[in-house]
């Protein structure tokens, strides 16, 4: 019995997840098209179209994940009391900021780097394709 261990943190099994859906599609839409179950097998372009479909999905949640974390903005609650700004934006005062960086990752690889290693992969299958 081969045991796979899908090692993830944070956000990052959103990869795993978009990946899997996106193959799942591709072989659905395949086989309903041309009616042949083999195709999806035989052909490496349903596949290799499906990973780069999940490499840009990918990017759109690396993007959505690094907004949400660049509008958080950790302000010493401390200093924010001792100074003289008493208003509730603090994006332009000179109180000590504490930036939150993205941490999500898939197999200890951060989330950002997914959609080109996705689109790699796709390239790779295109190629070992060609050459059977």
């Amino acid at each position: 019995m081969t045991l796979i261990h899908i090692i993830w943190k944070g956000k990052g099994w959103q990869v795993a997840l978009v990946t899997f859906v996106s193959s799942l599609m591709a072989e659905i839409i395949t086989r309903s098209i041309t009616n042949d179950e083999n195709l999806y097998q035989s052909n490496p372009y349903p596949l290799s179209i499906s990973l780069v479909v999940s490499g840009i999905i990918t990017y759109f949640i690396y993007l959505r994940l690094k907004k949400e974390n660049d509008s958080k903005i950790l302000i010493n609650i401390e200093e924010a009391k001792r100074s003289k700004n008493n208003s509730l934006d603090f994006t332009n005062s000179k109180l000590p900021k504490i930036t939150h960086k993205i941490k999500d990752s898939l197999f200890f690889i951060p989330i950002k780097y997914w959609s080109w290693i996705l689109l790699i992969f796709s390239i790779i299958n295109i190629i070992h394709g060609n050459l059977k």
